[in-house]
């Protein structure tokens, strides 16, 4: 059990950031449900530098949000059209309308498990502008993964 757990270790200390990326792009991404705060909260435990390893998962969920968010924007759209489902479309304009760029901002900020991705496709359906949409998302991931980094770090 115990040389299972090195090795474990061993292969996060060689290959982590670059799997913690992909763990964030993937996870990120309405398609693959990944959790990158377990690899994240393993990477600080294994004494690696907290702040890159924040920064390292914000910038791979942002490029995988930045997915959800075009597909929102360029395929949802397409096809909410082509099957006449408008009144879809004008739920989410008016959610992201009443809640905004702080609700928005509150729900992929939280460090509870929920399904924000689909929020940043609805985004895209909404049309919000990239000008908002990346420094929001960036820094409510940074917010998420630092607690999850706190916390790895405090019990390691």
């Amino acid at each position: 059990m115990i040389e299972s757990i090195n090795v474990i270790f061993e292969f996060l200390n060689q290959y982590g950031i670059l799997g913690l990326f992909i763990s964030s792009f993937i996870g990120s991404t309405i398609f693959i449900p990944l959790t990158p705060e377990i690899l994240l909260s393993a990477l600080v435990a294994i004494g690696m530098n907290k702040f890159f390893l924040i920064f390292v998962a914000s910038f791979g969920s942002l490029l995988g949000n930045l997915v959800n968010y075009f597909i929102g924007r360029i395929g949802i759209k397409y096809y909410l059209q082509k099957i006449k489902k408008e009144k879809a479309d004008r739920k989410l304009n008016k959610l992201a309308s009443k809640y905004g760029i702080f609700g928005f901002f509150l729900i992929l900020a939280l460090p509870i498990p929920l399904p924000a991705d689909i929020f940043t496709v609805a985004a895209g359906i909404s049309k919000m502008e990239l000008k908002y949409f990346i420094p929001v998302v960036f820094v409510a991931k940074v917010i998420k993964y630092a607690f999850y980094a706190f916390i790895a770090g405090v019990v390691a």
